[in-house]
């Protein structure tokens, strides 16, 4: 804070010499400014207060002011979740409209994303690999989270380029949890219209979803794209007997190749001849559900689950055979149960 301050003061001084010291600075301090003063009069304001002081916090904390006001501006709720002894996320997300539950947001603001360094491919790569690291420790494993990627003045191809190495490693992930992976940059965009010149702050975000992650989050972002020729990890279904009539959910097709598909990342085939029968789908699309192989005629079980709850996004079938005129278009989120 105080080397932005000294910008600053530093920059005024020299304005009436016609010579302008960092003026990108001051469009960092001011919005650092604004932001801080918006939540000045929360309770959270007291953990965050000490961290403007302390050389090895600020630029965190700046980060993660940032990212929960530019959420907060989309309409989701957001709430800081106060530091305690053992590793935990910095934020927690609401969907808008508060009808998903709560996500948490690691942010992690790497130093060679500062700016004013040369950022390399390695350095990219070394972020990712560190970021995947983070979110397992701070995130764990059960609540839904997010690992938030934060940067200052990086220039278009470097982010374009991390975004790439992003969206490559979620595909190589199973962590069911991980909902994804956010870039967050602060930029200053500098304009000159005749003889003035303006420094303006914004935000830029980029939300790159984990294909394994099975629910919805609706933070602007891409959806993966899936190559439509590509094949996601494959992973052979439970081979079984041939059910006695109207005991199972039975999904058959005699000429439709593959039956099912979506955009996730896990392709099912056919435990004994490998045919596949689902195409990048996720693990949880199908439970309680049998299928005919159209190549070996043999019979295959999807995830197979006691209990299952039914909710609004899931659509239940009951027992007896339903036979696919066309293939079976799977969206994430929506779950096939079979009674």
């Amino acid at each position: 804070m105080h080397v932005l301050l000294d910008a600053a003061i530093e920059t005024k001084g020299s304005c009436h010499q016609n010579v302008v010291v960092a003026p990108w600075f001051l469009a960092e301090f001011k919005s650092i400014i604004d932001v801080s003063k918006r939540w000045q009069n929360k309770p959270i304001w007291k953990e965050i207060e000490p961290a403007f002081v302390n050389s090895t916090n600020f630029t965190h904390t700046i980060a993660k002011l940032h990212i929960a006001e530019y959420l907060s501006s989309k309409g989701h709720a957001v709430d800081i979740i106060p530091r305690g002894t053992e590793a935990s996320p910095d934020l927690k997300i609401q969907a808008i409209g508060g009808t998903q539950e709560w996500i948490n947001i690691e942010c992690y603001q790497p130093y060679i994303l500062n700016g004013g360094q040369k950022v390399t491919t390695d350095d990219l790569e070394n972020i990712v690999k560190k970021s995947m690291k983070k979110a397992k420790r701070q995130l764990g494993f059960k609540t839904p989270g997010i690992l938030a990627i934060y940067g200052f003045n990086q220039n278009m191809e470097s982010i374009a380029e991390l975004k790439k190495m992003v969206k490559s490693r979620l595909q190589d992930t199973e962590r069911p949890n991980l909902c994804g992976l956010l870039i967050v940059m602060f930029l200053v965009n500098f304009k000159k219209i005749q003889e003035t010149i303006s420094f303006t702050p914004s935000i830029s975000l980029n939300f790159s979803p984990n294909p394994s992650y099975f629910g919805i989050v609706d933070i602007e972002g891409d959806e993966p794209e899936v190559d439509s020729g590509s094949i996601g990890k494959k992973e052979p279904l439970q081979g079984i007997a041939k059910p006695a009539v109207n005991s199972r959910v039975l999904l058959y097709s005699e000429n439709i190749s593959p039956m099912i598909e979506g955009k996730g990342n896990v392709s099912f085939v056919c435990a004994s001849c490998g045919f596949v029968i689902a195409k990048n789908i996720w693990k949880l699309s199908l439970l309680n559900i049998v299928t005919k192989c159209p190549s070996c005629q043999n019979y295959n079980e999807f995830v197979s689950k006691e209990n299952v709850e039914i909710n609004v996004k899931s659509i239940a079938f009951q027992r007896g055979e339903y036979p696919l005129k066309s293939k079976l278009r799977i969206k994430r989120n929506i779950c096939l149960i079979g009674l």
